[in-house]
C-alpha cells in the first residue's frame, strides 16, 4: 500500500476525503421548507458533488500511475496555503478578479507550469468566466474592485 503513495496520491486523497466531509455537511443538514432549486445548499451540493467525483478520479489516475514515491515539497504546500490565505483575506479589499488572478498565477507557477501563454489564458479566462457567470447569468454580483469598478 505504501507503494502507491506519493505526492499527487496523497493530494488527491485528501481533496477527496475533504469533499466528501463538505458533502456530508451540505446533505446532512436540515431541509428548509423550499423547493429544492431554492434551496441554499442547492448550487454548493452540485460543486460538492463534482468536487468529490474528480477527486475520486485523480486519485484513481494516481495510483493507476504508480509513479515512484516523492516526499512532497514543503516549500510547495508553504506558499499555496499563504497564498489562499492573502487571496481570502484580499478578496473583499481588492475584488474578485484581480485576487483570483493573482492567485491563479502564483498557483500555476507553483505547481510547475511554465508555459506563458498557458499561465497567462487560465489566469485571466477562469476568473472572467466566473464573473460572467456570477455577476451576469446567476445576478448574484461578486465583490467589485476599487480600480475596476465595471468588473
Amino acid at each position: 500500500m505504501l507503494a502507491l503513495i506519493n505526492e499527487r496520491a496523497l493530494v488527491a486523497l485528501v481533496l477527496f476525503l475533504t469533499g466528501i466531509a463538505l458533502l456530508w455537511t451540505a446533505i446532512a443538514g436540515g431541509t428548509p421548507d423550499l423547493q429544492p432549486a431554492f434551496d441554499p445548499r442547492f448550487f454548493p451540493r452540485i460543486v460538492l458533488t463534482l468536487w468529490v467525483a474528480i477527486a475520486a478520479m485523480e486519485l484513481a489516475a494516481a495510483v493507476w500511475r504508480r509513479e515512484p514515491s516523492l516526499e512532497p515539497a514543503a516549500w510547495r504546500i508553504g506558499v499555496l496555503v499563504i497564498a489562499v490565505l492573502l487571496y481570502a483575506v484580499l478578496f473583499t479589499r481588492l475584488g474578485f478578479f484581480i485576487t483570483s488572478v493573482a492567485f491563479c498565477i502564483v498557483s500555476l507557477l507553483v505547481l510547475g507550469q511554465r508555459h506563458i501563454l498557458t499561465i497567462a489564458a487560465f489566469a485571466i479566462g477562469a476568473p472572467t468566466m466566473l464573473l460572467i457567470l456570477f455577476n451576469r447569468v446567476l445576478k448574484m454580483p461578486l465583490p467589485a474592485s476599487p480600480f475596476f469598478w465595471w468588473l
